[in-house]
């Protein structure tokens, strides 16, 4: 049984019968997390765990981490047309469960979900139906959803109701109307959350920079 849920199976578990337990610190935190998020301390604290282990300095390790830059589309910081926008590569049901999960934590309200079926991606998207979107959905006030399979998207979210209503949810085929009524519904004070998968992340970068990844 869990007490509580970190991400995907890892938690404060315990099994009655047999009494095995998650134990209360099996590591040393990082001085230091640069991205928001439990999935992102877990990395943060494995990558501290490791370069002790061989020998780095810990002032060294903390100043890695203070200087740490998000990699392109994971939790990268854009500034368009004065508005802020944040983009969370989601590509299978845990990573956008955490990603959902993290930007309700931020008290998000202007959300773009991003869905395409392309190589990168995989074909078979049916693994939307494993995302919790019922636990979080009911957090966000703009909801945009695109890319080539936004109706699959959109049905998924439509299931979410009454959660979720009809005024403050648009199905937008087109990416790049998408991306100019995600950024038209948030105001000036607020961030726009964009959750894309993988070759959805690319063409919204270039959409919202000019430019591709090289």
């Amino acid at each position: 049984i869990y007490n509580s849920v970190y991400f995907s199976h890892l938690g404060d578990w315990k099994c009655e019968k047999c009494g095995f337990s998650h134990p209360k610190q099996a590591f040393t935190k990082a001085p230091h997390y640069p991205l928001v998020g439990m999935y992102n301390q877990y990395n943060t604290n494995a990558a501290v765990l490791l370069t002790t282990q061989i020998g780095i300095d810990k002032k060294a390790i903390s100043s890695a981490l203070q200087n740490f830059k998000p990699a392109f589309g994971r939790q990268e910081d854009l500034t368009i047309q004065g508005k802020k926008v944040k983009i969370f590569l989601s590509k299978n049901p845990t990573s956008f469960n955490e990603s959902l999960r993290t930007i309700a934590s931020l008290n998000a309200k202007n959300l773009l979900i991003v869905l395409n079926d392309r190589i990168p991606d995989g074909r078979d998207v049916s693994w939307i139906w494993d995302v919790d979107f019922e636990d979080f959905i009911g957090e966000f006030r703009n909801i945009v959803v695109s890319g080539d399979r936004s109706y699959d998207i959109g049905l998924r979210i439509k299931y979410t109701q009454p959660i979720i209503h009809d005024s403050l949810f648009i199905i937008q085929e087109n990416l790049k109307e998408a991306v100019k009524l995600g950024l038209e519904k948030t105001k000036k004070s607020e961030t726009l959350y964009i959750l894309p998968t993988y070759s959805a992340m690319l063409e919204v970068r270039k959409i919202l920079t000019g430019k591709k990844i090289l």
